[in-house]
């Protein structure tokens, strides 16, 4: 069974998970646009 998904409203810590996924190596940092995008879509959800 997976983990609940939180729904990330629209603000600043979208901004900053985006961020913490692009800069840090352990969550895949640089390594391409859906790679990243692919890690953050399995743990968080943000409609739009």
């Amino acid at each position: 069974m997976n983990p609940p998904v939180p729904v990330i409203s629209k603000g600043r810590i979208r901004s900053d998970i985006i961020k913490i996924y692009h800069d840090t190596p352990a969550n895949g940092a640089h390594f391409g646009r859906d790679r990243t995008i692919n890690k953050i879509q399995q743990r968080y959800f943000w409609p739009g």
